[in-house]
């Protein structure tokens, strides 16, 4: 009974250690979850600094890839390996193992092991062991992954150790076992007792030295079936080594990963010797990577925004339900499928894309326009980036898409809509003019009319006095261009043509406008530049800009004038504002300013503080400017000069 009872306490322990172990592993999980990025730089320094070399080759045994590790092994600079011959570091005597080594790997689907000496560029030998793959890529090409591993220690203990008898060979060479930075076993290969230990692997697992010599490799073995480790065995027996991982039991009841290395004893075939490696940080990091790959495709397919996720050759391998309903052409599930067989008319703009992003570049454009196969116009704002594979290499490309094709639509409607209603406001105000016209025609035609009959009379004298004639018909001209500027103000204004927007420099205009308003007026005025030195262009056309300009300016201009200020000035700022993505001109006067009642009423029609004037400039350099986008105001504060500013768009 007591016999029975035994097993079943110690299993019960065994559980509750277990369970303790588990919560310990449920805290620590939650800890570990952290973002794609880190998990990714994680598994490149995990590459680069495993403590096996890896060497990936092209089928013409030249050295593809490599890590750190692998570099050091070879005793070489790591960018100087690629495309080297691996077979210029063998030993001249292993140079055909090497060879037989390789071919075997590229003709068959199994791992494979091979022991070789290397000869480094200083002179010194290094005994290391191959476990080598085949692998072929999605393009057809076979590649040769070695892992590549320094056994110069084992090779030298195993040198050692068979110089005498086993139990005076392990004595003998105890110092080294127990300063070996791995943990070492000698186990009976037949009962799987353990007949040596070293204190490295003693801490690795938790049991003493004493504990371990009474124990069976069955009581650690956690991952294994008795078969499993028959199998190892026997490959021992055959080969004379196996290389594998598995876990082992800690005393506390963790699980232990670990890397084993098993050879044969050349005096005793009985007695295999095993080398154990603590790979368990490396396990976490590459579950916690696979984890977050598999978190980066549930957020792909959960995603509201449109996203697909891709391998080099562009076939789906995670999509977003808006992609599929977006971009989907009817397919429910798109993974697996090829995306250019999907779409076989895409451009060769959107394939350079792609693979500017298999290189490593971000990509992104906020508005850009496709056709669908029906011929529709569509809009998308869209992104591609690069993803990294547990081996520090791209593994394709993931694309962000969002149709803005409703909202494109609207801004244009919207956009139409106003130009619409500028057109009905322009006739609605067709009747106002035809008085205002009357009203500004009339003056100048009474006056043609009366000067011209004075000029009549005077011609009709005997004597006729010129001088009288010419200053008459002076001041015919004057009515005649003051009527012909009239009726050009209010074209301008009713004039429905469409004049194309440009990327134009405003602080070049600003000079530009300047030196045509000086050349219009005989004022003498200070101008005072605060200009924004590297201000983006902005986006209006040229003409439509230099005329309200030299509409504002004039008008400065001539109040200053009117007003016999002593020392005219004009202040002219450009500043960006970055909130709302527009330069912002303000334009300054030193003139009488304008007054409280007028203030209103600036940019209505036909309304004008100018003894000559229609009062339409205004009008025109308002809808012009908010035409483009941009805004037309003035200071609300009366006296001390005229403050007007403008804003526009960048083109960009």
């Amino acid at each position: 009974m007591d016999a029975q009872a035994r097993p079943v306490a110690e299993l019960l322990h065994e559980l509750q250690m277990h369970q303790l172990e588990l919560e310990k592993q449920k805290d620590e999980l939650k800890r570990a979850q952290i973002s794609l990025q880190e998990a990714r730089d994680r598994y490149i320094d995990l590459y680069d600094f495993a403590p096996a070399g890896c060497i990936t080759f092209a089928n013409n045994e030249l050295i593809e890839d490599i890590n750190i590790t692998g570099a050091a092994l070879l005793g070489e600079e790591r960018g100087r390996l690629a495309n080297c011959r691996f077979d210029s570091f063998v030993a001249p005597a292993d140079v055909d193992k090497w060879h037989r080594h390789f071919m075997s790997v590229t003709q068959g689907d199994d791992k494979q092991s091979c022991e070789l000496t290397l000869l480094r560029n200083d002179g010194s030998c290094l005994d290391v062991q191959l476990n080598s793959i085949r692998l072929v890529r999605d393009d057809n090409q076979l590649l040769v992954r070695i892992a590549l591993t320094d056994i110069t220690a084992l090779k030298r203990m195993e040198a050692a150790l068979r110089e005498s008898e086993m139990r005076r060979r392990i004595l003998e060479q105890q110092e080294i076992v127990q300063t070996s930075l791995d943990g070492f076993w000698v186990v009976n290969s037949t009962n799987g007792r353990i007949i040596e230990v070293n204190d490295k692997y003693c801490a690795m697992i938790g049991f003493s030295r004493e504990e371990m010599l009474n124990m069976n490799v069955r009581d650690l073995e956690a991952n294994e079936t008795p078969e499993d480790t028959e199998k190892h065995l026997e490959k021992v027996r055959e080969i004379g080594y196996d290389r594998f991982e598995t876990r082992h039991r800690h005393k506390l009841g963790t699980l232990v990963d670990l890397e084993v290395s098993v050879s044969r004893s050349d005096l005793n075939a009985d007695v295999n010797f095993a080398f154990f490696r603590d790979i368990t940080r490396r396990k976490r990091d590459e579950e916690a990577l696979n984890r977050s790959h598999a978190q980066l495709k549930a957020f792909i397919q959960q995603a509201p925004i449109g996203i697909a996720m891709f391998d080099r050759e562009m076939n789906y391998l995670a999509t977003s339900g808006r992609w599929i309903s977006q971009y989907g052409r009817g397919h429910a599930d798109l993974t697996g499928l090829n995306h250019y067989k999907l779409y076989p008319d895409i451009s060769a703009d959107r394939k350079s894309i792609h693979r500017q992003a298999l290189a490593g570049a971000t990509l992104e454009k906020n508005e850009d326009t496709w056709y669908k196969s029906d011929g529709t116009r569509q809009w998308a704002r869209w992104a591609v980036q690069p993803w990294v594979d547990e081996s520090g290499s791209i593994g394709g490309i993931i694309m962000y898409a969002e149709d803005i094709t409703a909202q494109k639509l609207l801004e244009l409607e919207i956009q139409a809509q106003r130009k619409d209603m500028e057109h009905l406001h322009k006739i609605q105000i067709a009747t106002q003019t035809t008085a205002a016209i009357a009203h500004e025609l009339n003056q100048p035609l009474l006056s043609i009319a009366s000067y011209s009959g004075a000029a009549l009379m005077l011609m009709q004298a005997e004597a006729p006095n010129l001088e009288r004639l010419r200053k008459i018909i002076e001041k015919n001209e004057k009515e005649a261009l003051r009527a012909g500027r009239s009726i050009r103000e209010l074209m301008d204004y009713l004039n429905q043509k469409e004049y194309p927007a440009q990327d134009v420099d405003l602080n070049d205009e600003i000079l530009n406008v300047l030196n045509i308003a000086r050349s219009e007026h005989d004022l003498s005025f200070e101008t005072i530049l605060r200009l924004n030195d590297g201000l983006p262009k902005v986006r209006i056309n040229s003409m439509h800009l230099q005329k309200v300009l030299l509409n504002l300016l004039s008008n400065g201009i001539e109040a200053m004038e009117q007003a016999s200020v002593p020392l005219p000035s004009l202040i002219v700022t450009v500043r960006t504002k970055k909130d709302e993505n527009v330069a912002h001109l303000t334009l300054q006067d030193n003139g009488p300013g304008i007054r409280q009642e007028d203030m209103h009423r600036l940019f209505e029609p036909f309304f004008t503080t100018k003894a000559k004037g229609i009062g339409m400039g205004l009008v025109i350099s308002r809808s012009l400017i908010e035409g483009y986008g941009g805004q037309l105001w003035v200071d609300p504060q009366p006296g001390a000069g005229a403050t007007f500013h403008l804003t526009l768009p960048f083109a960009t």
